[in-house]
């Protein structure tokens, strides 16, 4: 009980130093990694992104928009049962801001419907 204590103080003290306005960019899903890494690839082309990778295999996509660049990792969690993404600006441009803002912003949208999917069979 005392670790638990200590790791909770610890980690609102590092959190008390970070901006209120942190946008989390690191996901779980339940979902199949085919779906995700999709869903992921679709939040990407709402914003109207090229493009540039589109690495099933590693887990990898990488999109750009007049020049920012926005990349995604889907990673299978094996021992959790989920898949993880994680969405980060790429590139020393910065011409629009949001951008990261907006496909974070999007793959939530889109997620969010799948919550109540059933997985085939259930019924």
């Amino acid at each position: 009980m005392k670790r638990r204590g200590l790791l909770a103080a610890l980690a609102s003290a590092v959190l008390a130093g970070c901006g209120t306005s942190q946008l989390a960019t690191q996901f779980e899903s339940h979902t199949t990694f085919d779906r995700t890494f999709n869903t992921a690839m679709s939040a990407m082309a709402d914003q109207k992104m090229i493009f540039k990778v589109q690495d099933r295999r590693q887990g990898l996509i990488v999109a750009e928009l007049n020049g920012d660049a926005v990349q995604a990792t889907v990673t299978p969690q094996h021992f959790e049962g989920t898949i993880r993404v994680n969405f980060s600006a790429v590139g020393n441009t910065h011409a629009d801001a949001k951008l990261l803002e907006r496909v974070v912003e999007s793959f939530k949208q889109r997620t969010a419907g799948q919550a109540h999917i059933l997985p085939p069979g259930t019924l």
